[in-house]
């Protein structure tokens, strides 16, 4: 999911580890996966200083970004469209629901 934000591979690794500092390697909380996305919207509006191997410690200047941005409004971050199943393919995957079973059929019991 992450990957069809746009941003770098390297800097996906270095945003999920200011989310994850413990290398769990599963988010755990909420607030985790609200800084994640707080990153990539950075990314994505060029807010991010350079993310490079010559970086000794990416995480610790993202955390820095963080810090220093907690009051600057960004836009949301995108992602790419996920191919939608048509409205058709839905309808034929479930069974429709017996009449006995509708709220109509269950007004008569008692």
């Amino acid at each position: 999911f992450l990957m069809t934000s746009g941003v770098e591979r390297d800097v996906l690794r270095s945003i999920w580890a200011v989310a994850d500092p413990d290398g769990v390697g599963t988010l755990v909380k909420r607030s985790q996966f609200y800084t994640i996305l707080r990153l990539i919207s950075l990314s994505q509006s060029h807010l991010l200083p350079p993310i490079t191997t010559s970086n000794s410690d990416p995480a610790s200047l993202l955390r820095e970004t963080l810090s220093s941005t907690l009051s600057l409004k960004v836009s949301l971050p995108t992602f790419d469209a996920m191919s939608m199943p048509s409205t058709a393919h839905l309808i034929s995957t479930y069974d429709t629901v017996p009449v006995e079973n509708s709220a109509e059929g269950r007004s008569g019991e008692g």
